[in-house]
C-alpha cells in the first residue's frame, strides 16, 4: 500500500548567536525551503534577544518560520538538526552558545 503525503502545518523557531548571525538564519531558511515537500508561507521578522541560562555569551538573533511539509514530525527534526550541523552547530553545553539552532 504507498503511503499517503499529508500536507502539515509547522512552525520552526531559529536562533544565532555566533558570527554573522543574520547569514546563520538566513541560510538555515534556505536548507528548510529546500527540504522536500516543504514550503515556507512566512518568516517573522528578527527579533535579538538576551542569552539566558548562561548568561555570559552573545545577544541572539531569532525568528521564527511557519511552513507547510509533507514531512512526518520526526523527519522534519532530523532534516532540522543536519541543518543546524551543517551550519556548524556543536551541542557542547547546555543553553550554550551556537551559529544556529
Amino acid at each position: 500500500m504507498a503511503e499517503t503525503r499529508k500536507s502539515r502545518s509547522a512552525l520552526i523557531a531559529a536562533g544565532s548567536n555566533l558570527g554573522d548571525r543574520a547569514a546563520f538564519l538566513h541560510s538555515g531558511l534556505l536548507g528548510v525551503g529546500s527540504l522536500p515537500g516543504t514550503r515556507i508561507e512566512a518568516v517573522s521578522q528578527v527579533f535579538r534577544t538576551p542569552p539566558w541560562g548562561l548568561t555570559t555569551q552573545p545577544d541572539f538573533l531569532n525568528l521564527v518560520a511557519a511552513v507547510e511539509t509533507s514531512l512526518p514530525p520526526d523527519k522534519l527534526l532530523a532534516a532540522l538538526l543536519d541543518i543546524e550541523t551543517s551550519q556548524g552547530r556543536v551541542r557542547q553545553e547546555t543553553w550554550g552558545p551556537r551559529t544556529l539552532d
